[in-house]
C-alpha cells in the first residue's frame, strides 16, 4: 500500500504533525525544533548507520536505483509548505544530488515522473565494504 504523508506545523501550539492518508498519525513537539521556524533548503532522502571498518547495511531492498518504484526506495509526490501555507512542488532541476559512494548507494531525481507519482526520487543500495 502507498501512502501519502505531508508534516504541517499547528499555528497555535507550533507542534509539527504528521498527516497520512488524510489521519493525523502524530506530532513532533516544538520544543525539538527550537530552531526551526523558517528554512531555506529541504531535502529528501535515507540514511543507513553501520559499524567503522565494518560492511555498510544495504538500504531499503537493496536495489540501486532503476526507475522500477517496486524496486528500491523512493518519495513521491514531493512537495513542501511556504510560509503563506502553500503547497509548492520543486523545481524540475534539482541543485544537489548526494551519496555517500555510489558503489554502496544511489539516488535519482526523476522531476515531474507521472500524475500519479508527480514529482519523485528513488534511493538505495546493496551497502558492503563502502569506506571511502
Amino acid at each position: 500500500m502507498l501512502f501519502s504523508q505531508i508534516t504541517l506545523q499547528d499555528s497555535q501550539t507550533k507542534n509539527w504533525w504528521l498527516v497520512a492518508q488524510n489521519r493525523h498519525i502524530g506530532y513532533f513537539p516544538a520544543a525539538l525544533f527550537s530552531n526551526l521556524s523558517t528554512a531555506n533548503r529541504v531535502g529528501w532522502g535515507g540514511r543507513v548507520s553501520g559499524v567503522m571498518k565494518g560492511q555498510s547495511p544495504p538500504m531499503g531492498s537493496g536495489h540501486f536505483p532503476d526507475g522500477d518504484l517496486t524496486h528500491a526506495c523512493f518519495i513521491r509526490k514531493i512537495s513542501y509548505v511556504v510560509s503563506d501555507g502553500s503547497t509548492e512542488e520543486p523545481v524540475q532541476d534539482v541543485p544537489k544530488l548526494g551519496g555517500d559512494n555510489p558503489q554502496c548507494y544511489g539516488l535519482k531525481y526523476f522531476g515531474f515522473l507521472d500524475p500519479q507519482n508527480r514529482f519523485t526520487l528513488q534511493f538505495g543500495g546493496p551497502g558492503g565494504s563502502c569506506a571511502i
